[in-house]
């Protein structure tokens, strides 16, 4: 009896032991992955912080003030004071996505490709969450050149953002090319990661450019929906460039832009069979003819 009564104290302490152990392995555990966070942080920060743009030969580095808070910085190339070509990236992203469509520019125009607000070097450095303020902000670079308003090409988020451009501005929009154009509200969904990458302190922990992609993304269903009977009044030409294969943006936002966006305005719609949502920069030929189109069209 005296030996069971002592191994059953002996196992009790033992698992007492054990439990202290765990809770300590997970204590140390929870506090090595927070201080990694904090330094991936600050380091991240202060790249970001030290990082300077130098634009590609042939291409100009500029900035100019707008009617909100923010200061779009942009990159350009081509022919000074010849009909524009505006391109906006997606998210995240910033002017450099576009650095192809500059370096090479389309015989008889002018590229602009801007920083949206939130990314690249635009100030102040927090994103935009409406549509709205996103038009507001490329409305300086609508100007009329060689007798002809621009061109606006928008990939990704960027696409639904021309759109309200060509809402807010009919009568300075020359034709619209939208790749992988994230459109219907009913393909909008947020996931756990970005509810996380939300919560509490975890924002400040991210990459600005990651901050804001995740940040800007939350009232998008909201915003798409506001959009949706702007789509149906667009009168400028509109080339549709989609692949079928798109993982981010599914290839179902083709039909609704064909449901939504006048038929009349549509130029064509290019359906790629063997390209993925990157298609500014693995279809390239295909981007550039789109725009063609557009030209031809207007």
């Amino acid at each position: 009896m005296k030996q069971t009564d002592s191994q059953a104290t002996n196992d009790k302490a033992f698992m007492l032991v054990s439990k202290r152990l765990r809770r300590w392995t997970m204590r140390i555990a929870l506090a090595m992955f927070l201080i990694f966070w904090v330094v991936y942080g600050i380091a991240c920060q202060m790249s970001e912080t030290e990082f300077s743009r130098r634009p590609e030969p042939g291409m100009q580095l500029g900035e100019y003030a707008t009617a909100t808070p923010w200061t779009i910085t942009y990159l350009s190339g081509g022919e000074p004071g010849a009909p524009r070509i505006i391109y906006v990236h997606g998210t995240p992203g910033s002017a450099s996505a576009f650095d192809d469509y500059l370096e090479r520019p389309i015989a008889g125009f002018e590229g602009f490709s801007i920083d949206r607000p939130g990314f690249g070097d635009t100030r102040p450095p927090k994103p935009a969450y409406t549509l709205h303020e996103q038009a507001l902000v490329i409305g300086p670079l609508l100007v009329e050149c060689g007798g002809q308003w621009p061109i606006l090409v928008g990939h990704s988020l960027g696409a639904p953002i021309i759109c309200r451009v060509a809402a807010e501005y009919p009568d300075r929009v020359r034709g619209l090319v939208l790749l992988s154009g994230s459109l219907n509200p009913k393909e909008e969904h947020i996931a756990w990661y970005q509810r996380l990458g939300d919560f509490a302190f975890v924002p400040y922990l991210l990459p600005r450019w990651l901050r804001n992609t995740n940040r800007e993304l939350f009232p998008m269903k909201k915003e798409l929906e506001e959009l949706a009977p702007m789509l149906g009044e667009l009168r400028c030409p509109t080339v549709i460039v989609h692949a079928k294969n798109d993982s981010l943006v599914p290839f179902g936002n083709v039909q609704y832009m064909r449901e939504t966006i006048p038929k009349d305005t549509v130029v064509k719609i290019v359906e790629l069979e063997d390209k993925n949502h990157f298609i500014p920069w693995n279809a390239e030929s295909v981007v550039r003819d789109a725009i063609e189109a557009v030209a031809k069209a207007s």
